[in-house]
């Protein structure tokens, strides 16, 4: 499902997973998270940041970590700047776990 895709993992935490889904050969990967705790560098193909990104991805996972929001209003839930929207050719994925 993620081999060649681009992939937002939003709240990303300490980047471990967003690691991994690289090393299963996702495309590349975004670590998103409002709290940095993540590592200032990543693999090849990974990248961390504490703003919310504006580009979009193939995928977008969010894992463990909504809960973890003390003020989605603040931390980008909610205010309107981050909306998902289908890939023009094949669809974009939303995956909340």
């Amino acid at each position: 499902m993620i081999v060649g895709k681009s992939v937002l993992d939003y709240g990303c935490g300490m980047g471990d997973q967003a690691m991994a889904l690289s090393l299963l050969g996702a495309k590349s990967v975004t670590g998103y998270d409002p709290y940095p705790r993540f590592p200032t560098t990543g693999p090849s193909g990974v990248t961390f940041t504490a703003s919310l990104p504006t580009e979009k991805f193939d995928i977008v996972l969010s894992s463990s970590s909504l809960e973890h929001f003390a003020d989605p209003e603040r931390d980008g839930h909610n205010d309107g700047t981050y909306k998902p929207e289908p890939r023009d050719s094949v669809g974009g994925a939303v995956v909340l776990a």
